[in-house]
């Protein structure tokens, strides 16, 4: 229980810090990239959790780690490759099309 304490409170500072707004510089590389696919992530976990779960089920006892290191890492291939093959595709669309330019993404040209 100490941990999901912890866990809330360095997800609240980190919410706080992107609401005051930092410099991109600043951040992981890796940081910024989950940033680019946190909709992915968002739509993905739930049936990378159900992989997981359904993969694994033939593990008996404590498997509760390895399922969760299994689901995390298909979520993020999920959300990486949907965010490559789709949403880039109909990033690069809307700016075709767009009226009004939109501010460009931090980090990209």
């Amino acid at each position: 229980m100490i941990g999901g304490y912890a866990l809330a409170v360095l997800e609240t500072v980190l919410l706080l810090i992107a609401f005051l707004g930092i410099d991109s510089n600043l951040l992981p590389g890796w940081a910024i990239y989950l940033g680019r696919i946190s909709y992915g992530l968002y739509v993905y976990h739930g049936f990378a959790l159900y992989l997981a779960r359904h993969l694994l089920a033939f593990f008996k006892g404590p498997a509760f780690f390895l399922k969760s290191a299994l689901a995390l890492g298909l979520t993020v291939l999920f959300a990486a490759i949907s965010y490559r093959y789709i949403e880039t595709p109909y990033l690069k669309m809307k700016k075709r099309h767009a009226v009004i330019e939109s501010q460009p993404i931090a980090g990209e040209s």
